[in-house]
């Protein structure tokens, strides 16, 4: 009885410590420039850049030979072997050697330096912190000029100021997906930051990237984790293609129980985003345009020379910050000359009337002048 019961407890530590080696693991990244002549790194680091220099540098592939300062990374937890030819897009190059930078972002450079590992998934930011990513439990790869076009220099140069632009990187389980664009907004408009859907076809295509490949994608319009989701996605390589049906219009982009969001399943470890990483997918769905109305003056109205003011009203579903360009335009009835220009939203714009006028045939109703916006989703109103 005795030996039983021994069996039976070392029975059951077995299954505890297999129960905690099957837990997720996460690394601990470290990356440090090195100067070596042959521009090696130390045993058990991966060498993903080269640089001519400690700052106000170019730089190299890991794969070329010119250079011999070098960003080293390794796991100090030794649950990851660092990879330089697959993972996370940390810079765009405009050469493989003797380059500038850019970040991963922007489209200029078609040389891209990646940072991947074996066991976890790798993500890059490029935050403004002169080489401190510590705030975002992140590591200091190196630091840049500028966005783009750009010289690079060490995280913490010991006779100079690093940069204030700064590549950092972690290790994740899995992270969350990038989005692209939505339909055919490839950038979000630069003044009012959101992608629009303007096409009425009951549904919204939202496009992502991710650092990892070949996962199983959902969506919700519920802020949920991947097990709960029911709607799946397409997905390529690392391209992620959700189609968001019957999506009504309107704005979703605080991130709250009834906007949308997307969660993944890593299938090489079985990792499942939770509610805690999932993705939000910030958006607007817009397919009304603005309406313009000439309050004044009233057809059939005559003016001396040398102008008119014409008083117009604006609106949009979404509010006036959501029209984007507003415009007006002539017609002279009796000399078929036209012409438009832009004006400001809900606001009066002038008419030249008389001989160097935009409208020279005297009459009523000779002058036909009419209005209308264009609003942030690219929907011309009326």
């Amino acid at each position: 009885m005795t030996m039983m019961r021994r069996d039976a407890v070392v029975f059951v530590m077995i299954v505890a410590l297999l129960g905690a080696s099957a837990t997720a693991l996460v690394g601990n990244m470290s990356c440090t420039m090195r100067y070596d002549v042959s521009g090696n790194c130390s045993a058990g680091e991966t060498d993903v850049l080269h640089m001519s220099n400690y700052t106000n540098a170019h730089a190299e592939l890991p794969n070329g030979t010119a250079y011999n300062y070098t960003i080293c990374c390794n796991d100090t937890a030794s649950v990851n072997t660092i990879l330089n030819n697959t993972g996370s897009i940390f810079l765009r190059l405009n050469n493989w050697t003797n380059a500038h930078v850019e970040e991963p972002s922007r489209s200029a450079y078609t040389y891209p330096a990646y940072i991947g590992a074996t066991t976890n998934p790798v993500t890059c930011a490029h935050r403004h912190v002169g080489g401190n990513c510590s705030a975002y439990n992140e590591t200091c790869l190196l630091t840049m000029s500028e966005d783009t076009n750009a010289h690079v220099a060490n995280c913490t140069p010991s006779d100079t100021v690093t940069y204030n632009s700064t590549v950092c990187c972690q290790f994740t389980q899995l992270g969350q997906a990038e989005l692209l664009r939505i339909e055919n907004y490839v950038t979000p408009d630069p003044l009012n930051g959101l992608r629009w859907d303007n096409t009425n076809n009951g549904y919204t295509v939202a496009y992502l990237n991710h650092t990892v490949a070949n996962l199983t994608c959902r969506w919700s319009e519920n802020n949920i984790g991947y097990a709960d989701m029911t709607n799946n996605c397409t997905t390529v390589d690392y391209n992620i293609t959700c189609n968001l049906t019957s999506v009504p219009e309107g704005k979703y982009t605080v991130e709250n129980d009834s906007d949308y969001h997307v969660a993944c399943r890593d299938n090489a470890t079985g990792y499942e985003q939770t509610v805690a990483d999932n993705t939000h997918v910030p958006f607007g769905v817009d397919y009304t345009g603005p309406t313009s109305t000439i309050l004044s003056p009233l057809a059939g109205t005559w003016f001396p020379a040398p102008f008119f003011t014409a008083n117009v009203n604006d609106t949009d579903p979404f509010g006036l910050s959501e029209i984007n360009t507003c415009y007006w335009s002539f017609t002279d009835v009796g000399t078929s000359a036209t012409g438009n220009a832009t004006r400001s939203e809900d606001a009066s714009f002038t008419v030249t009337v008389g001989p160097i006028g935009n409208c020279t045939t005297q009459g009523a109703n000779k002058c036909n002048v009419t209005a209308w916006c264009v609003d942030w989703a690219n929907n011309t109103g009326t």
